[in-house]
């Protein structure tokens, strides 16, 4: 039996890659091919040939709306005859992908997609219980991740990476939306954190400085004064 965990991490161009199958098959009865040669026909059959078959491997289902048009794309990855991942479809195109990592029935991973086919953002769910509670965004060497500590789907802590690393992170401990922390690590290891004790001025008044071994080294106190 196919990991589970690995066909969640490579859903997202199966799924791209079928739907496109898909469409293209819809349509197909309405292209005319002109101006190419056999072997360019050829060529596109045998591309298409093998989508279908690599899509046909991962049992894919297609749900339609009522006019007949492609919906959204069920799949059973690891063919033991339940459905864990689901693609939706808008005009032809992925939008959201999402899937059941660990195989017990419950979604875990979803995937947001933009207009232009690109990963938007990654959600997971912390404890693997089908709420979503975690969500990633990349660009480059750039990474935000967005927590909803409550795992009540408000973000009110935010974790800033570069190049894979830690670097800062801001967080709303009591729920008001103002952010009422800050952290500043270096080598993964808190080095920074300013805190706003009213927690309801939306800025620090408190600073904290640690050592790299995790010491509180020193407070300074009434910052925002300074």
């Amino acid at each position: 039996m196919r990991d589970r965990s690995s066909s969640a991490r490579h859903v997202s161009e199966r799924a791209k890659l079928c739907s496109v199958g898909s469409r293209q098959s819809a349509v197909g009865s309405r292209v005319q091919v002109t101006g190419g040669s056999r072997w360019q026909v050829a060529t596109l059959a045998l591309g298409l040939a093998i989508s279908f078959s690599a899509c046909a491997r991962d049992r894919v289902t297609p749900v339609y709306d009522p006019a007949g048009t492609i919906r959204r794309l069920d799949y059973d990855t690891d063919r033991d005859g339940r459905i864990d991942m689901r693609a939706y479809l808008e005009n032809g195109r992925t939008v959201r992908i999402e899937a059941d990592g660990n195989g017990d029935g419950v979604v875990d991973r979803w995937e947001y997609y933009r207009a232009d086919g690109q990963l938007d953002r990654l959600g997971t769910s912390s404890e693997s219980d089908g709420v979503e509670d975690t969500w990633v965004v990349q660009s480059g060497d750039q990474m935000r991740v967005d927590i909803a500590t409550r795992r009540d789907g408000v973000a009110d802590r935010h974790e800033f990476h570069d190049k894979g690393a830690l670097v800062r992170a801001e967080q709303d401990t009591n729920g008001d939306g103002r952010i009422d922390q800050w952290q500043r690590f270096d080598g993964g290891k808190l080095r920074e954190l300013l805190v706003d004790t009213s927690r309801a001025a939306g800025r620090p008044d408190t600073r904290l400085v640690y050592e790299a071994d995790g010491s509180l080294q020193r407070v300074e106190s009434d910052i925002a004064s300074r």
